[in-house]
Parts: structure tokens; C-alpha cells; sequence
């Protein structure tokens, strides 16, 4: 078949475009999208050049490109799931809860600095060790929940 003459240098519409090659809209809009990500200007001879290049190309890379574009629809889809299940969690809330577990922790230390001193002046080792132990204790327990909570 050969070439027909090409209209004018003016904007070239997707309808004028499909009704020249006998395709839908879509169908030229998805070449558009395809000319502009390999570079071609959407003109007539740009047009020529993508469908050449497309005739050019073996079956095999398309089933190809089709299969990975299933390949990362699956991956996104997979991930939306496990979202949806709670267990993805996101880097946001990941850290406004490390945020507050901080928090918590350093005012828990600020507050042992602060009073403990008072609480063990004049307390042997023996009765100091049980008082560290429960205020270490409740640090930890205080960690663990926050970190329970995601």
C-alpha cells in the first residue's frame, strides 16, 4: 500500500488521526502517549515514523511489555491488599508514632533524673536495685505500647 499525501503542517487532531488509519480515538490517543515518550513530534511524518517503527518491531516485545505492565499491576494491587489488611503501614504514621514513643521515653528519663535522687538518698543497693527495676520496668511498658499501637 502506498503512502497517501499527508494534509498540512497544522495541529493534527486524535479524530483526524483515527479516521485516517481506521482506528479508534483511544487508540491514537495511546500512539500520542507513545510518540511523546519516544520523542516523535505528533505530526503526520511523526506519525508515519511511530507506525514504522512499531511494524519494525518483533511480536515478542509487546507480549513482553504486557507482561510486566500485568506483572506491576499485580505488585500494586498486592500491596493495596496488604494495606488494606494492616500490614503495610505507613512511613507517616510510622513516624509520628516513633515520635511520641520517644517522647514518652525521654520525659520518663527526665522524670527519673528529676526524682529518684530523693527517692534513693540514704537507701542501700539492695533498696535501690527494686526502685530502678520498676521505673526501668515501666519505661519499657510504655515503649511496648506504643509500639503495640501500630
Amino acid at each position: 500500500m502506498g503512502r497517501q499525501k499527508l494534509p498540512s503542517k497544522k495541529q493534527i487532531t486524535l479524530e483526524e488521526v483515527a479516521a485516517k488509519y481506521g482506528v479508534t480515538d483511544g487508540a491514537t490517543f495511546q500512539w500520542k502517549k507513545q510518540m511523546i515518550t519516544m520523542g516523535l513530534p505528533w505530526t503526520w511524518e511523526g506519525i508515519e515514523k511511530f507506525k514504522d517503527i512499531k511494524r519494525a518491531q518483533p511480536v515478542g516485545d509487546m507480549a513482553e511489555m504486557k507482561r510486566q505492565k500485568l506483572q506491576k499491576e499485580v505488585e500494586r494491587l498486592d500491596l493495596k491488599i496488604q494495606k488494606e489488611r494492616g500490614e503495610l503501614v505507613l512511613i507517616s504514621e510510622m513516624r509520628e508514632t516513633a515520635v511520641r514513643i520517644v517522647s514518652i521515653w525521654c520525659s520518663e528519663l527526665d522524670a527519673l533524673v528529676g526524682d529518684l535522687p530523693g527517692q534513693l538518698a540514704g537507701l542501700t543497693e539492695a533498696e535501690i536495685q527494686p526502685k530502678l527495676r520498676s521505673r526501668i520496668e515501666l519505661l519499657k511498658a510504655n515503649a511496648k505500647k506504643g509500639f503495640g499501637a501500630l
